[in-house]
């Protein structure tokens, strides 16, 4: 070095704080701005407990900062410190240094306890020319010899936080620079009381992990791992036994490297997913006594999924899992290696949160708790909360964490519990198992959780679904939202907020079902890119440029305050293609089902959207499917049918090759419109003369007969049918002479219904009435249908064949299938004319209860309020509804 450089470097050292060095002043070889104090102060994540034999989680030992230029994204210098590190004042969450750095303008990335993987890379030169990019595949972790990482003080947690674009002078103080741990944590729980836990076994784990995360998938939802190049995923397993665990929990032991679940949203195979094993005794006889029990082994996913549920998780950085084991019912397997192979056979919660970004409150004392807001459905369940403090009790000298319930507008109370399974102490924080009784009554639950440490006190909202969709934001809401099996594009949710609907909302997935995964329903509040929604100029078709239009980014809620006179809007996408995913099945599965929540008028109300991807003709009810005993009569769900989720209608008017008022069809040769919510055509029960003619929703009637046969359904069919091959008309008994209406016997009322009814009664225990964002109706202009005698908009494009209509969603509590109706009104008997579109649906069922009446179904918004299957003269105007022929 030239003399004039080693003098500037000793008075460049003597000025840093103790304990702080730049260690290669010599590359700095841009900047000319002289040196600066500046501190910095660093939010640590939240630590869950205080693992590594009692080291806790959050402990800093060393920080070196490096300094990128930002407009090259190029390394610029490292400057390191190793002492004059301090707590700010009783948080144990924030921790201050100070370092002196060259002014200018920088990227400045911040690292803990990662001293020894930056020596490494600068020694060897490996940071110089390089860009901040490129850092992930630079500064690497691996595992020690034994693969497990070390629980002592001299394996603290790597850690890692950014700062971009700082202008650094001599006024410039960082604050509250977010710090990520390059580790996972997993924590196993047994709160069964018929089992006791022996070991635990990691399979599937990454031999290395990278300190930074990759730019290109950083996002504060970290929802995609990092694993670098080198890193080998090893099936393994490590072992997790002696003094690791104890009868009831692993804690505090198992720590683990990112590591890939799912490969664009879908799982990888089952023998390359990273899991659990557990090892324990299971008390079959249930007398407590598990002295000769021996020990089998059970497999545990990262899933958030249940018994046959499975929505797998990928194992993120900076993130605690808590595996719950809440239910023992059989024997394991006999070996590790065999449970992992095999199927499940105990149910485990498993409670993921993200450890950086707790709620706390800091004064005197300070409380982390892990949960905002819970939510259950209506069929009940569990949830985990885990809670640190400082503040102790006077005579124990224990951490204390005290919960209370207050429940909401709700007169039913007693339906939550809380149940304390670790009380805390010093090292261990506070663990809470909340659980919720079924809610099978018609409104949604609301309850408060104060979590109470001293003078501190964090609030959880709590709220249960009801079965039914709750209570809607107005006549003209949406309750569901459809995609066909290869669609994924914007669904847009827009809702015109009355008087007391304004306030603060949230849209968020409350049950993803058996198929969908977490991660693969996504929303946004920014507007479509398609500048013609919500007009009535020529609007893009969906069916074919349904790519174009996508949500972008992967939230997994969407937010807002709304006014009187405003909207809550929102768009739904979707991450991947039904008919892509393995589980796809045209006969069996031909669909997949999820329920999204929406809570308004700040938080008070809710209601639910129903959605649906793939459009092949699904069960609403099943075979085996119970009604909720409000049925006057028992079920015959052997009568339960697959419906098509469109309407009947000429391919004329599907495709828009003709506005006449009425086409002729061939036997069978009738076709689906293109979305559930087109009214599609109307047809006659039967009529000699003009017979399987399909009369459009526009024009006049004037080749219009007010004669029919007197003849069953199975006598008129074949000559009469206009569904298409694999199709038929539904019955509402039977077909073959007058029918009674027999609920039994009515594929109408068994499919649809959860409590079918008999005659003409009403029932809405499983049906919604509102808008269906289906690609078509949620992107025009909303009118007042022609011809109706509703008072609000209720159509789009309703002068035209394409009109498409508000209407009522029947879904099951059971499984949330669901099926839209448009409320096309009909034609009316004596001359043909539109009537009711807009506030009525009639569809014609195959059975009939005199030679001059047909059965149909009937639904309605309200006002007045059908649901329900009745007659009508058989030279009636309806639309027709087709079941599979099966």
């Amino acid at each position: 070095m030239k003399i004039g450089n080693i003098i500037s470097l000793i008075v460049f050292l003597i000025l840093l704080p103790a304990g702080c060095i730049n260690e290669d002043f010599s590359n700095n070889t841009t900047g000319a701005g002289e040196e600066v104090a500046m501190r910095f102060s660093l939010q640590l994540p939240y630590a869950a407990t205080r693992g590594l034999d009692g080291i806790d989680e959050s402990s800093v030992k060393e920080i070196d900062v490096l300094m990128f230029e930002p407009e090259t994204g190029k390394y610029f210098t490292r400057v390191s410190c190793t002492s004059s590190i301090d707590v700010v004042g009783e948080n144990p969450r924030k921790v201050t240094f100070e370092v002196r750095l060259r002014q200018g303008n920088y990227n400045l990335w911040i690292f803990t306890n990662a001293k020894d993987i930056i020596d490494e890379a600068v020694s060897d030169g490996g940071l110089i020319g390089k860009k901040d990019s490129d850092i992930s595949d630079i500064l690497v972790k691996g595992l020690p010899a034994d693969q497990k990482w070390l629980t002592d003080a001299n394996a603290l947690i790597p850690m890692w936080g950014k700062a971009d674009a700082v202008v650094i002078d001599e006024n410039t103080n960082l604050s509250d620079v977010k710090m990520y741990r390059a580790l996972a944590r997993a924590d196993v729980m047994v709160t069964a009381t018929n089992f006791q836990l022996a070991s635990v076994h990691l399979y599937n784990y990454n031999t290395s992990g990278a300190v930074v995360p990759k730019a290109d998938t950083w996002n504060d939802a970290n929802t995609t791992p990092t694993v670098p190049s080198s890193s080998t995923l090893t099936k393994g397993p490590l072992d997790y036994v002696g003094d690791e665990v104890a009868d009831t929990a692993c804690t505090g032991k198992i720590y683990l490297f990112e590591a890939l679940n799912l490969v664009s949203g879908s799982p990888k195979e089952r023998e390359k997913r990273t899991c659990l094993v557990v090892g324990g005794k299971w008390d079959k006889a249930g007398d407590g006594n598990f002295s000769n029990t021996e020990v089998t082994y059970y497999r545990m996913d990262f899933s958030t999924g249940t018994g046959s549920t499975e929505n797998f998780l990928n194992v993120l950085r900076n993130h605690h899992y808590t595996f719950n084991i809440t239910k023992v019912a059989e024997k394991g397997y006999n070996s590790s290696d065999d449970a992992f192979a095999g199927d499940v056979r105990l149910t485990a919660t498993v409670t993921s949160w993200e450890s950086s970004s707790q709620n706390a409150s800091y004064g005197q004392y300070y409380l982390n708790v892990s949960r905002d807001w819970l939510d259950f459905t209506s069929k009940g369940g569990s949830s985990e909360i885990i809670a640190e403090t400082n503040y102790t009790d006077s005579q124990q000298l224990l951490p204390i964490v005290s919960p209370k319930v207050e429940y909401g507008d709700s007169t039913v109370t007693g339906w939550l519990e809380i149940f304390t399974q670790m009380p805390g102490n010093g090292d261990v924080p506070s663990q809470f198992t909340v659980v919720a009784d079924r809610n099978d009554g018609t409104d949604f639950r609301t309850a408060k959780i104060k979590m109470t440490a001293g003078n501190v006190t964090k609030v959880i909202e709590v709220m249960q679904a009801s079965t039914g969709g709750g209570t809607p934001i107005s006549i003209n809401t949406y309750v569901g939202a459809f995609w066909r099996a290869e669609q994924t594009g914007e669904r847009l949710i827009k809702i015109a907020t009355p008087s007391g609907s304004e306030g603060a909302w949230r849209a968020w997935v409350l049950e993803y079902g058996d198929h969908f995964k977490p991660g693969e329903i996504v929303f946004s509040t920014a507007n479509s890119s398609d500048n013609a929604v919500w007009t009535d100029s020529e609007n893009v078709n969906m069916i074919d440029k349904d790519a174009d239009y996508s949500v972008a980014g992967s939230a997994a809620s969407a937010s807002g305050t709304s006014t009187v006179g405003g909207n809550i809007f929102f768009r739904l996408g979707l991450r991947s293609k039904w008919s892509d995913n393995p589980g796809y099945r045209i006969d069996s599965i031909p669909a997949r089902y999820a329920v999204v929540v929406i809570s308004y008028n700040n938080h008070t109300k809710f209601q639910k959207l129903y959605l649906r991807q793939g459009h092949d003709a699904d069960y609403v009810m099943r075979s085996g499917d119970l009604n909720s005993s409000s049925a006057p009569v028992a079920d015959n769900r052997d009568y339960a049918k697959k419906f098509s989720p469109y309407n009947l209608t000429a391919k004329e008017y599907k495709y828009g090759s003709s506005n006449e008022a009425y086409i002729q069809l061939d036997k069978r040769g009738g076709t689906f419109t293109n979305y559930p919510s087109q009214a599609g055509a109307f047809f006659q029960w039967a009529n000699t003369i003009n017979m399987r003619y399909a009369y459009s929703s526009i024009g006049e009637a004037s080749k219009w007969d007010t004669t029919s046969p007197p003849a069953y359904w199975d006598n008129l069919k074949a000559d009469h049918e206009t569904c298409p091959p694999g199709y038929r008309r539904p019955t509402d008994g039977t077909t073959l002479k007058n029918s009674s209406t027999a609920v039994e016997s009515s594929e109408m009322r068994q499919s649809l219904w959860l409590n079918p009814q008999s005659e003409s009664t009403s029932n809405f225990d499983n049906s919604v009435w509102g808008y269906y964002a289906d690609g078509f109706f949620d992107r025009r202009q909303t009118w007042k249908a022609p011809g109706t005698e509703a008072g609000d908009v209720s159509a789009v494009a309703a002068t035209t064949v394409d009109a498409a209509y508000i209407g009522r969603l029947f879904f099951s509590p059971m499984t949330n299938a669901s099926l839209f109706f448009p409320a096309s009104g009909h034609r009316k008997i004596d001359k043909g004319d539109l009537a009711y579109a807009g506030s009525r649906g009639y569809y014609w069922s195959s059975s009939s209860d005199s030679s001059q009446y047909g059965l149909f179904l009937m639904i309605g918004s309200g006002t007045p309020s059908f649901a329900s299957a009745t007659h009508s003269m058989r030279y009636d105007g309806f639309i027709v509804r087709c079941v599979k022929d099966e």
